[in-house]
């Protein structure tokens, strides 16, 4: 998802479809960290990018798949 605006951590966390703790909870989990303020654009796409489709950091991610092909 590309996106050319700042936007606040609770509208980004809607379109993630989670609340803003939630966010939180899985950028710490991923060991991102966000500064205060707006989400940039640039921050959005590394948050697309840490996160899968379901909203698990894509460490979890690969580490629940590899669990399930054992």
């Amino acid at each position: 998802m590309s996106s050319k605006k700042f936007k606040s951590r609770k509208i980004f966390a809607n379109e993630l479809g989670m609340s803003t703790k939630t966010l939180q909870r899985k950028l710490k989990a991923a060991n991102y960290e966000l500064p205060p303020g707006l989400i940039s654009p640039q921050q959005q796409e590394e948050i697309w990018g840490l996160l899968d489709r379901k909203g698990r950091p894509i460490e979890e991610f690969d580490a629940t798949e590899k669990g399930k092909a054992a």
